[in-house]
């Protein structure tokens, strides 16, 4: 298996359109491993409310020239609306509105109900928000099987073979860079809400943030940047989703991801620290250990255990 298309990469308005971290040529020199570009709906000029998008406004034109040239690399256009939390009936039919006028720029969108499936009607590809939260039940069930990806928050890297029991021909797609967040959170409906409301602060109930450096790189819910980690979930995620839309560590994060997959990097610049600590056969066994085991740090110890080889 490749990393042809896989990667879906995050549009930050501050650093692609005001800092110009990097530019469209970027797209076109790492276009093989990148599915799609996913972005805010503010292009689209609809008054609709995005849960943690864009920072600063750019110009509508300036958004869509910049879109319809990584179009030109054979680079898809994802438009996310991701707020479960609220409900208002007209949003839908102003959103089908502006993406029959749009569809030249568009071919997927990530959406917050089942509802939106009707945006298939227009010949789009629909995923749900990982902020549905699925469980491993309502995916084995079928519950998700009318979209045509099912995004997964981050369950998947700590159960890499349950779901590849259930996956059959389904298309699964799950958040790879996570860099504060473990997979046993029982919070994750609240700190999704709090967001919502402008109020969020991890220090309020984000266990992780006790954690030391070594012990979060160990613990938490995202893919370990070791090019063979990467390598090991091809068999199960297919969209190996990016953060770092509003944030700058996330961002310049996805960007050395996406560059070491091309450049075959062994280690990118996290793990390094955890290489330096751990002895090679301790790192290969921590590395088998947490493609499956679940996640639920609050009643395994086996992490604390190689944290007192480094200690």
């Amino acid at each position: 298996m490749t990393f042809d298309k896989r990667f879906s990469f995050p549009i930050n308005h501050v650093e692609i359109f005001r800092d110009k971290s990097i530019d469209v040529e970027w797209f076109n020199k790492h276009a093989a491993v990148i599915n799609e570009v996913y972005i805010d709906p503010g292009f689209l000029e609809i008054e609709t409310k995005d849960m943690n998008g864009a920072n600063v406004t750019t110009p509508s034109r300036t958004v869509k020239e910049f879109l319809a040239k990584v179009k030109t690399y054979g680079i898809k256009v994802c438009v996310i609306f991701n707020d479960v939390f609220e409900k208002d009936e007209t949003l839908l039919p102003r959103v089908q509105d502006a993406l029959r006028v749009n569809r030249h720029l568009v071919d997927i969108v990530v959406v917050p109900d089942r509802s939106w499936l009707v945006l298939k009607d227009l010949g789009l590809e629909v995923k749900n928000t990982v902020i549905n939260l699925p469980t491993y039940e309502q995916v084995r069930d079928g519950e998700f099987d009318d979209f045509d990806c099912i995004y997964i928050h981050d369950e998947i890297i700590h159960n890499h073979d349950l779901y590849k029991e259930i996956k059959g021909d389904r298309r699964f797609g799950t958040v790879v860079n996570y860099g504060d967040c473990a997979t046993n959170c029982k919070l994750k409906d609240k700190h999704y809400y709090l967001v919502k409301i402008g109020k969020y602060d991890a220090n309020l109930f984000c266990k992780t943030v006790k954690w030391g450096p070594v012990e979060l790189l160990l613990k938490r819910n995202s893919i370990p940047t070791f090019r063979s980690e990467f390598d090991h979930y091809l068999d199960v995620i297919d969209i190996y989703k990016l953060q770092g839309r509003n944030t700058t560590g996330t961002f310049k994060t996805a960007v050395e991801i996406v560059e070491g997959i091309v450049e075959n990097t062994e280690v990118f610049s996290e793990y390094q620290l955890v290489k330096d600590k751990l002895n090679p056969i301790t790192l290969i066994k921590w590395k088998n250990e947490i493609r499956n085991c679940g996640g639920d740090c609050d009643n395994c110890n086996y992490c604390d255990t190689v944290l007192e080889e480094v200690e």
